[in-house]
């Protein structure tokens, strides 16, 4: 299974690094369902084991991947190949929920870590053993600099991976590896240390050279709590599982306040790519005030959504496309915030959805798993993190797919007070 989900997260980032921003179409759907071909041969002729599929995670793991189905079918932006294609990886997602839900919780989240540790470490190699960059899937005209190498006396310009459909979600999976083994070696649940310490230097590298500074912040909020609940003896999942999307989903509107506040921290500002940086959150700030004006605007439509890309159907992406200079497809720039974006795509009532099922799954979870589906949360606040509709989430959707099927197969065990894998 770990070779499966690394084919799906491999597959998906080949045809753009081979043939461009626009591959042919059969040469993508051939290799979007490779994952799904690969186990299945595995499986029947190579080691002849039977599949075992959950029917609870199936359930839940479909119904939260159905929800993206719809949006993508109500969209004017993906339609004739583009919505094969869409409905094509949503498919290898539930696959891999399913099957991974049947094993058992130990070897389901182990074989989901090291899928996610060596694509984070193969784009390594790549970028800086073999030297090629990520010019197949570029979506930036220029990077800027890295504050973060800077600020350590190493000038760098961020870097584009080899494999990353951008800057930032690529940061959020090398996040997820560092978070998931951050949390491990802080609740000394590691499997093998050694290939744990591994994986976190190779995800720390990669967030330094994305300059990535949410990321590694948010990285170490898992092993955090991990470290309290292992003090105080104490179960901190319902609580936190509340309070994640709560926070995830009232950080745009509080963002503005706080945001005065962080940029009269002077000592903060050597980690700014511009003077307004801290206080804007990179523009954030901008983004959301456009969007939620027009969600209040048009209430009622803000019900149901537009569909997949909702922010470019409204037009709402041109509100703020001037402070966007820097990126080459303006148009399908996300709002930078999951639940906002969730809103665009599937309206108010798809958002409580997905949140009912992301509030079961970190309640649910267990060990890395919380590590996983809490980061994945957390990160939404500042990253549309959440919804299959362009490569650069594809990777996450797939891990928090599999993580629902997880959760609610193993959701009536009785969690510690420490969260163990």
């Amino acid at each position: 299974m770990p070779l499966t989900l690394l084919l799906a997260l491999l597959s998906w980032r080949l045809p753009a690094l081979l043939y461009g921003q626009t591959p042919p179409f059969i040469p993508v759907l051939a290799l979007t369902f490779l994952p799904i071909v690969v186990d299945l041969f595995a499986r029947l002729v190579i080691i002849r084991r039977p599949l075992r599929v959950s029917p609870s995670g199936t359930l839940w793991g479909g119904t939260f991947v159905a929800l993206f189905a719809i949006a993508s079918a109500r969209s004017d932006l993906i339609s004739g190949g583009a919505l094969i294609i869409t409905l094509a990886q949503l498919t290898v997602m539930l696959y891999c929920a399913a099957i991974m839900a049947g094993m058992t919780r130990e070897r389901a989240l182990n074989d989901l870590y090291h899928a996610m540790g060596a694509f984070v470490l193969i784009n390594l190699v790549l970028r800086f053993g073999l030297g090629m960059s990520g010019s197949g899937v570029v979506l930036y005209e220029q990077y800027g600099a890295a504050t973060l190498l800077s600020s350590l006396g190493v000038g760098s310009t961020r870097v584009l991976f080899p494999l990353a459909g951008g800057l930032n979600n690529f940061a959020v999976t090398a996040g997820l590896v560092l978070a998931a083994s951050l949390y491990q070696l802080v609740s000394r649940t590691a499997a093998n240390q050694w290939v744990t310490v591994m994986y976190a230097l190779g995800a720390f590298t990669a967030c330094l050279f994305v300059d990535s500074r949410a990321a590694l912040a948010l990285a170490a909020v898992p092993a955090a709590l991990a470290w309290m609940a292992s003090w105080r003896r104490i179960n901190v999942k319902p609580f936190v599982a509340t309070a994640a999307c709560a926070v995830a989903l009232l950080i745009p509107w509080l963002y503005v306040a706080v945001g005065q506040l962080l940029g009269g921290l002077t000592w903060l500002q050597s980690f700014a790519r511009n003077p307004d940086d801290l206080t804007t959150l990179s523009n954030r700030a901008y983004i959301w005030s456009d969007t939620t004006a027009y969600l209040l605007e048009h209430s009622s439509e803000a019900l149901v959504g537009w569909g997949a890309y909702g922010q470019t159907l409204t037009g709402v992406v041109y509100m703020y496309a001037n402070r966007l200079s820097s990126f080459a497809n303006i148009e399908f720039t996300s709002v930078h915030n999951s639940l906002l974006q969730l809103v665009y795509d599937m309206g108010v009532l798809g958002t409580g959805g997905v949140l009912l099922v992301l509030y079961r799954t970190i309640a649910s979870s267990r060990g890395m798993e919380f590590a996983l589906a809490l980061y994945i949360v957390l990160a939404g606040i500042t990253e549309a993190t959440i919804g299959p509709f362009n490569l650069e989430v594809l990777l996450v959707m797939t891990v928090l797919t599999t993580l629902t099927g997880i959760a609610r197969t193993h959701w009536r065990e009785q969690p510690s007070a420490l969260p163990t894998a």
